[in-house]
Formats: structure tokens, sequence, C-alpha cells
């Protein structure tokens, strides 16, 4: 319940930082969602590793999951962004296009500098959390999830 007490403060002081390139917080379109925009306006492809985003863990997730309890909005972000991401699982779909967030942000932070994020993070108490990278987007999906 604390996390959900937190305000979203950090922003302001993360966008004065160089190193961040692109950064907005994740609301009702997903994690996926968001990134496929980010990615698209960038020109660049998001390469996600599943197993680094934060989550619940699976035995606190799994019988709500099993039994497909989720928001109504998951499906239709999965309806509109699907299409864009490498062929997801069941669990990474149901996770990666949850519209219910608390303010969460994705950033994009140049390669070497991320310690002056990781530092401005942990002196306003957020954790911050490495999910992926992005690259030149060439063909084929606008986002990877492995």
């Amino acid at each position: 319940m604390s996390e959900l007490k937190k305000l979203n403060t950090v922003g302001f002081e993360l966008g004065k930082l160089p190193a961040v390139n692109a950064m907005t917080d994740v609301t009702g379109f997903g994690l996926l969602g968001h990134l496929i925009e980010l990615c698209e306006a960038s020109g660049l492809r998001g390469d996600v590793q599943f197993d680094d985003v934060p989550k619940y863990p699976e035995t606190v997730l799994k019988p709500y999951l099993d039994q497909f309890v989720m928001p109504d909005n998951t499906m239709r972000n999965f309806k509109a962004y699907g299409s864009k991401a490498t062929k997801l699982s069941a669990l990474q779909l149901q996770i990666l296009c949850d519209p219910q967030t608390n303010g969460g942000l994705l950033l994009s932070v140049s390669t070497g500098s991320e310690n002056e994020v990781i530092e401005t993070c942990a002196a306003n108490g957020i954790a911050i959390q490495k999910i992926g990278s992005l690259r030149a987007l060439i063909d084929g999906p606008v986002v990877t999830v492995s």
C-alpha cells in the first residue's frame, strides 16, 4: 500500500537529466502500448526481457490469471497493439497489456548514463529496473518480448 501512496514527483527531476531521451507514465495503454508508441515515435525497436519487468510474484497472480480475471481493457490493449509485438504468452499478454497502473514511468536512457538516473531515483525513494533495450527498427515487430 505504501507504493500506492507515493507521489510521482521524480519525473520532474528525471526530465532535467540529459541522459533521459524519452519518458512517459504508464497508464491505461499498459506497458506494451506505451513502449510501442515510444518506439514508433523514435523509429526504434524495443527488446523487453519479461523476467526483468517488475510484477507481483506469480504465486500471487496465478490464481487470478488462470481464471482470466483481468480488466476488460487488457484485451482491448492487446487488440490495439499486439500485432506490433512478437507472439506473447498468456502471462505476458496479461501483464504487459494490463491497464492498471499507479503512475510508473517508462524511460529511455542513453547507454552509459544509467548511473545518473539510478542515483536520482534512489534519492527520491523510487525503485528503478532496466527491462530491456532499444535499437534501430529495420523490419519486423516494433517490440520483441523474451
